[in-house]
């Protein structure tokens, strides 16, 4: 995969390299269109491991497929990203089945 300088900084790419699975070119694209940002996570241990995530300012968070994307606040490219430890993968899931519940109602 070719680094897309407009998505990722050279740190993002490798991060996604290195700790996830997944192989899409657009990547960060997709978890910023449809991610879930920790405006939309209820008060709980998942808001806190975010928030942990984020701890400086000037970065906005995405979940998206798993994983904790880190981009900077004002664009889209990719600064890192975290895997979702398995302790807070039930709340995780939870928030995509809600988020899926209101994307069929609308």
């Amino acid at each position: 995969m070719k680094v897309n300088k407009k998505q990722y900084t050279y740190h993002g790419f490798e991060r996604v390299r290195e700790r996830s699975n997944i192989k899409e070119k657009n990547l960060s694209l997709y978890a910023v269109k449809n991610g879930i940002s920790i405006n939309q996570i209820p008060p709980g241990p998942l808001k806190s491991y975010v928030g942990c995530k984020m701890a400086k300012g000037g970065k906005r968070v995405k979940l998206y497929r798993g994983y904790v994307f880190i981009f900077f606040w004002n664009s889209k490219r990719m600064i890192t990203c975290y895997p979702i430890p398995e302790k807070h993968m039930d709340e995780y899931n939870k928030l995509i089945k809600r988020k899926k519940k209101k994307k069929n109602v609308k």
